[in-house]
């Protein structure tokens, strides 16, 4: 089954979580299937100020905390996710594999170019290679060198088991976003009340809160929103994100950046920056 990579589950890693759907490339931000690219993103709805006692994208302001909220509008969604690969004798031939290097342009592992290309556009990719599983994480800038190479790091025995954003910043399924960060910061938290009670993979629901971890190339703009699932990419049937349509950039839904105590206990209940 040449040029084929098949996914396989990360026992004890997924928390509940299983990968699903068909393995695909895709540009952090990108929803399509073999690098088709998506249409020009419209831009999202103005964003304001809010004063108290209004009620925008689903929080109430009162007199007390007028200053919880401090911007609303109508977010554009993607998603990305983590992809398991697994290599066999099979999976490419030989002389067509590729090397994952890192920052010194050393070689960490040779791979099959749709699995090189994979963990670049992601981010952060499992690769199984006689019945080793290795983890490995870009390294610096998204965008290739003056060569074509990405540059990567293995993380080894690191405690953020599904990757990096930015900063060192641990992801988090299902509670991370990627955002422009020339408009937002990392642990910006964002408000969005259809996620609300949203049931997850491991049986909890969603709080309805996201922070702010990571960013990505084609994530630009005010309200534009990258979401992080895990092991699960956006064609999986159960992927909770994707079923609130978050993986069509199409899709509007109200949002809000929540500061000052709303945000502070965001941040707590999901051991940000941790």
């Amino acid at each position: 089954m040449k040029n084929k990579i098949i996914f396989v589950l990360a026992t004890g890693l997924l928390l509940g979580c299983q990968p699903g759907g068909n393995f695909s490339l895709r540009e952090k931000g990108d929803q399509s299937d073999n690098q088709t690219m998506t249409p020009p993103l419209p831009a999202p709805g103005p964003s304001s100020t809010l004063t108290q006692n209004q009620k925008i994208a689903g929080v109430s302001v009162g007199k007390d905390d007028e200053d919880d909220v401090q911007e609303e509008g109508m977010l554009i969604p993607t998603i990305y996710y983590t992809p398991l690969i697994e290599e066999g004798p099979q999976t490419c031939p030989g002389d067509e594999k590729v090397p994952l290097l890192n920052s010194r342009n050393e070689t960490l592992i040779t791979v099959c170019p749709k699995t090189e290309a994979a963990c670049a556009l992601q981010g952060t990719c499992y690769i199984t290679q006689n019945g080793r599983m290795r983890r490995f994480n870009l390294s610096g800038s998204f965008e290739a060198d003056s060569k074509g190479s990405h540059h990567f790091m293995e993380m080894i025995n690191s405690e953020c088991r599904f990757g990096l954003g930015v900063q060192d910043i641990c992801l988090d399924p299902f509670y991370s976003v990627a955002a422009d960060l020339s408009h937002y910061h990392p642990g910006d938290v964002i408000y969005i009340p259809d996620v609300k009670g949203v049931m997850l993979p491991d049986g909890t629901r969603h709080s309805g809160y996201f922070v702010v971890r990571d960013d990505g190339p084609r994530i630009t703009g005010k309200g534009r929103f990258d979401f992080y699932t895990g092991f699960l990419n956006w064609t999986s049937p159960l992927n909770p994100l994707a079923k609130k349509k978050l993986a069509d950039p199409a899709t509007r839904m109200p949002y809000a950046v929540v500061t000052g105590p709303r945000a502070e206990e965001a941040r707590r209940e999901r051991n940000f920056p941790k």
